[in-house]
């Protein structure tokens, strides 16, 4: 009731609140906000899990198997150690190395099929929460456009949602954590060195960038949006 009292107030151009089209801007964070986050622990952690110990198109690095044990000990205790989040980034990055991008958004969009552990009849991807999808379809049919900022990889994020019918932000709305990217023929050459060519593709470095989280997610909001959001929706920090 009061989100829908301060939408009405701000979408009508005779009170003093108004807010135009072009400041509509509300943003997300996903893990526990949007979408479950203990399944047992975050759908990255898991899709990390899965690729390193399970995928048999993978051997996995001593450096990876490392970091799924840091995740398997979060999973048993509930204590996340204080350097998994950096870590679990260079792990993802280094794990799905080579693919292109049409590659690792298929390969998460597969994960997202498989079944949600202690759930019946859901699978990994289905896990949102239907009362803030709703609050999306609201804002979004007030004029508001509606950005998921995530810690988790913006790759996997996009990924993990494209092709639901329940959700509709687009790829260039969500923001998170970044790997690098480079052209598939470019090798050790820097980007400023390097002309993209016709026979190129976009494909994972390896490398790990930026942790999309606390005051980060501030000022990728100011980088990406240009605007200060007039709803922010999870993230106590």
């Amino acid at each position: 009731a009061a989100l829908e009292e301060d939408v009405k107030d701000v979408t009508d151009a005779a009170t003093a609140n108004f807010i135009p089209l072009e400041n509509r801007v509300a943003v997300f964070d996903l893990d526990g906000t949007l979408f479950c986050e203990t399944d047992p622990v975050y759908f990255d952690h898991m899709l990390l899990m899965h690729r390193v110990l399970e995928d048999p198109n993978h051997t996995a690095s001593e450096f990876e198997l490392m970091v799924a044990d840091k995740i398997q000990e979060f999973i048993d205790t509930g204590k996340s150690a204080s350097d998994l989040m950096p870590l679990h980034g260079q792990a993802v990055a280094s794990a799905f190395a080579g693919m292109t991008i049409k590659e690792f958004y298929d390969y998460v969009a597969e994960f997202a099929k498989t079944p949600s552990p202690g759930y019946n009849n859901m699978n990994r991807g289905d896990a949102f929460y239907l009362p803030m999808v709703e609050v999306i379809d609201y804002l979004q049919n007030n004029g508001f456009q509606c950005y998921i900022v995530s810690g988790t990889d913006r790759l996997i994020v996009r990924g993990a949602v494209q092709g639901l019918s329940f959700l509709n932000i687009p790829p260039r709305q969500i923001i998170g954590s970044d790997q690098l990217v480079v052209a598939s023929s470019q090798a050790d050459t820097d980007g400023l060195d390097y002309n993209f060519t016709s026979d190129d593709d976009l494909v994972l470095a390896g490398q790990f960038l930026l942790k999309n989280l606390r005051t980060n997610k501030v000022t990728t909001i100011q980088q990406e949006i240009g605007v200060q959001p007039v709803l922010a929706f999870g993230n106590s920090s």
